[in-house]
């Protein structure tokens, strides 16, 4: 039962995060600082018509290895902070056609209770996406393109750094180590208790980042009481292609997930 909810609170809070590079709870605002080797910064003001991103979630004290994937289009180019989202997740698009993730056809929604209408998600929830490749089938609006995304998902070395505990009270500064991370562009780590959607604090870092620091205020409104409570670490990088006139950007994304327990 855990493990589901894990996995559920994860999503919702990616789509609670939607058009905010700030916090959303539990204290002071965090900002971003992040650039990538494709151009294109996360919230970035550059125009592009398409986010195709593949996702490794894992959380090693439950075993749990699972993959996300999804995507979204514009016809009209529009600044990536207008497609994509702060976690990883599109919001609105448009149809394309047939679109393939390696094997797996993703299916376009209409409707969707975590609000990713008019995008494409797996609905499968067992594939395994290893090639990272692309097969936009294409209309009248796109043209069909295949593309692979060869420069691998980013490594985390291993999560040992990651806190079981921590007290609010106290700045939390967590230690990535200077080799722990490789092929990453950019580094979100966020902190929730799970006691809403909407509670959570996250600041953005540069991939080379080998630590970050939550002050006492910005961790003042997490819960301890609440259940469930992580640190998320999500390690992105983006990779940048123009066909048929659009700009697409492609993010591989590899999460690790630590249960915590909050103090006050």
């Amino acid at each position: 039962m855990k493990k589901t909810i894990i996995l559920t609170a994860i999503i919702c809070i990616a789509f609670a995060c939607k058009k905010n590079n700030t916090t959303t709870g539990g204290g002071g605002n965090t900002t971003q600082s992040t650039t990538t080797s494709s151009g294109f910064g996360v919230g970035g003001t550059n125009n592009i018509n398409g986010v195709l991103y593949a996702m490794h979630l894992s959380v090693p004290s439950y075993s749990i290895s699972q993959y996300q994937g999804g995507a979204t289009f514009s016809k009209t180019a529009k600044p990536l902070s207008s497609l994509y989202v702060v976690m990883g997740i599109p919001i609105g698009g448009e149809q394309v056609g047939v679109l393939k993730l390696d094997s797996t056809v993703l299916k376009y929604n209409t409707t969707n209770a975590n609000s990713n209408i008019n995008t494409y998600t797996d609905t499968t929830n067992n594939s395994i996406y290893n090639a990272v490749k692309w097969n936009v089938g294409g209309n009248t609006n796109f043209s069909a393109f295949t593309a692979t995304v060869s420069r691998g998902y980013p490594i985390i070395a291993n999560s040992t750094y990651l806190p079981a505990t921590f007290s609010k009270s106290q700045a939390l500064t967590i230690n990535f180590g200077a080799t722990n991370y490789s092929n990453t562009d950019s580094i979100v780590v966020m902190i929730t208790d799970n006691a809403s959607t909407t509670n959570f604090i996250y600041k953005y870092l540069a991939g080379t980042n080998s630590s970050v620091t939550f002050t006492a205020a910005q961790l003042s409104g997490l819960s301890t009481t609440a259940t469930n409570s992580q640190i998320i670490v999500y390690a992105k990088n983006y990779s940048n292609l123009n066909n048929g006139g659009k700009n697409y950007l492609f993010v591989l994304e590899n999460d690790l997930i630590q249960f915590v327990t909050i103090t006050p």
